[in-house]
């Protein structure tokens, strides 16, 4: 048999943590972390001692939002990569 023409040669193997489940698992934690930070913004401008401190649950809420977009694309640019969509 000719190594070139096999196709057990030629597949891909998925780590562990570029999973789908994992990936889940991933956006849904960053969506709790939202959450927590969202509630934090509402805590730290409704109370005027803590104004100051408003940055910290912001940081946090747009960390985790960016965790979710990127983890998102990266599940479909991987699911959609045999297809003959482009997908860009």
């Amino acid at each position: 048999m000719d190594i070139e023409k096999s196709n057990f040669f030629r597949k891909i193997i998925t780590p562990w943590y570029d999973s789908h489940p994992i990936c889940w698992i991933l956006i849904l934690w960053a969506m709790f972390v939202f959450i927590f930070a969202i509630t934090g913004i509402d805590v730290a401008t409704t109370n005027e001692s803590f104004d100051s401190y408003v940055w910290l649950p912001f940081m946090l809420a747009s960390l985790a939002f960016m965790l979710i977009i990127i983890v998102f694309f990266r599940m479909r640019r991987k699911e959609y990569k045999g297809c003959s969509i482009p997908v860009r």
